[in-house]
């Protein structure tokens, strides 16, 4: 006897009939464990389609789904959003959990919500509201944040619990992964959903302000320190994806592969950027196209780091897609390989109008200049909070376009010596970064304006005890070392004006 197919949960409105047919699937995507994402074109009391999760086969397929579709009914009972579940059904084709299809739009946007109170509130209250029904997501993120008919809802439950009493940590751990999806986030739209969150979660009385700081301050405190592990994780998965077998080389553009040679060989004869000991940084160009290469001299007869994945050239293309990933403006990596004998090349995007920050900044004067220096400040302090040690941050490693728009005018260069970290940042290691940009700033750049600058880096440095606390440090770093990596020509001609 042919089994049929079974039902194990469905909505008391479920018509019944057998499960979908494989044409009748459409695939919108794939998740980890060889998990499913469809649409299902039946026309219902739903609407004209379903969505359909297909969760592979067996014992822990059926009980996830089961629980999943337990989570959202409950909630919903409970007056918390989440999407409507219809029914569970096991196939030949694996264990499916129907739910309500919310559209192709439902996706929301970190821009469209940063840029939209109202909608950022929805959100906000959205979560308060399944706290309150004394729910913990345990998996919220803005790609679980649906726009639904009547407002955000949070999809993917799987994670969801009840805990049998208030999970107050739970509840933060929520919010604080929610902000770290949308980092950075500027200080009023982060104060719109911390305060539509609390008013949610107290039935609707809105905190004053004061509260309303106190929380966003440590739900930031939360969202950073996720900000941090999330990418971390994301930064070991790139890693082991690349490096396999000897001299490992990685093309992020497929037409570049025949071009391998073609570099090696420009390396030596192309126009000349930086020449060095340890490295040959060279601007080529082929086909009406133009890059820049950077070849990483081979410094020892033998070093078995090139052979196994890990030499210079691949670190940095390494850090520079993590510093792309956190949103930080690192210059784009085409690619990265190593040869036998020669060293390691590191293919770049080519910059044509950007210009290092100690020149750039003698373009400019006046409020443009503070302006400049701020943005600066601006991102030295999200790398931090980031957790990224820089250990290189010279400005002959900070590009900048005086062109473009501010907040899109500088590139991050250099990336060998990027250290990422779980943890905050520590003390020292801010010290130095901002010692090391201190230190090659020209002497036109005023005492008042690096003062600001520092100031907009980390508000608290312009009173004690943070002032006693790290300044002192930065300038004993700043001048202890002599910083033989900047060329005296590039201080507005000290070196020349001393001969």
């Amino acid at each position: 006897m042919e089994r049929q197919p079974l039902c194990p949960a469905s909505d008391p409105e479920w018509p019944g009939g057998p499960g979908p047919a494989p044409e009748e699937l459409e695939t919108l995507g794939a998740g980890a464990g060889g998990r499913l994402w469809q649409r299902w074109r039946r026309p219902g009391p739903w609407g004209a389609s379903l969505f359909v999760k297909n969760l592979g086969t067996g014992r822990r397929a059926r009980r996830r789904a089961r629980r999943e579709f337990g989570a959202a009914r409950r909630l919903r009972e409970r007056g918390a959003p989440a999407p409507r579940p219809w029914a569970v059904l096991e196939t030949a084709a694996g264990v499916l959990l129907a739910l309500e299809d919310l559209g192709p739009g439902a996706a929301l946007g970190r821009e469209e919500l940063l840029a939209d109170p109202a909608l950022l509130e929805a959100a906000g209250a959205a979560l308060g509201r399944l706290h309150r029904a004394g729910a913990v997501h345990g998996d919220c993120h803005r790609g679980n944040l649906l726009r639904g008919p009547d407002g955000p809802v949070f999809a993917d439950l799987a994670r969801l619990r009840f805990p049998w009493r208030p999970d107050e940590y739970g509840m933060w751990r929520d919010l604080g992964h929610l902000l770290a999806s949308l980092e950075p986030v500027p200080p009023r739209p982060l104060l719109v959903l911390v305060r539509a969150w609390l008013g949610a979660l107290q039935g609707g009385a809105l905190p004053d302000l004061r509260r309303t700081g106190e929380a966003a301050r440590q739900a930031l405190l939360l969202a950073e320190s996720r900000f941090r592990a999330h990418h971390r994780n994301l930064d070991r998965r790139a890693a082991r994806r690349v490096r396999h077998g000897r001299h490992p080389a990685v093309f992020r553009e497929p037409e570049l592969v025949a071009l391998q040679a073609w570099f090696e060989t420009a390396a030596e004869q192309g126009e000349v950027l930086k020449d060095s000991p340890s490295s040959r940084v060279i601007r080529v160009h082929r086909d009406g196209r133009s890059w820049i290469l950077k070849h990483y001299r081979r410094r020892r007869p033998l070093d078995p780091r090139d052979a196994l994945g890990r030499s210079k050239a691949l670190r940095s293309l390494l850090a520079a897609e993590a510093l792309r990933r956190r949103g930080l403006p690192a210059a784009r990596p085409l690619a990265a390989w190593s040869a036998p004998g020669r060293g390691s090349f590191l293919l770049l995007e080519d910059l044509p109008r950007h210009r290092p920050l100690h020149e750039a900044v003698l373009q400019v004067s006046g409020e443009e200049r503070r302006r400049l220096l701020e943005e600066v400040a601006c991102l030295v302090a999200r790398l931090h909070r980031s957790g990224v040690a820089y250990r290189d941050l010279k400005p002959s490693n900070l590009l900048v376009d005086l062109q473009a728009p501010a907040g899109e005018r500088l590139r991050l260069l250099d990336h060998d010596r990027n250290r990422f970290r779980r943890p905050p940042v520590r003390l020292r290691q801010r010290a130095r970064d901002l010692a090391a940009l201190h230190a090659g700033l020209p002497p036109e750049v005023r005492a008042a304006e690096r003062l600001r600058a520092l100031r907009r880096y980390d508000p608290g440095l312009g009173m004690q005890p943070g002032w006693s606390l790290v300044v002192p440090s930065i300038l004993e770093e700043a001048a202890a070392r002599r910083h033989r990596w900047v060329p005296r020509r590039l201080l507005a001609g000290a070196g020349e004006a001393g001969r």
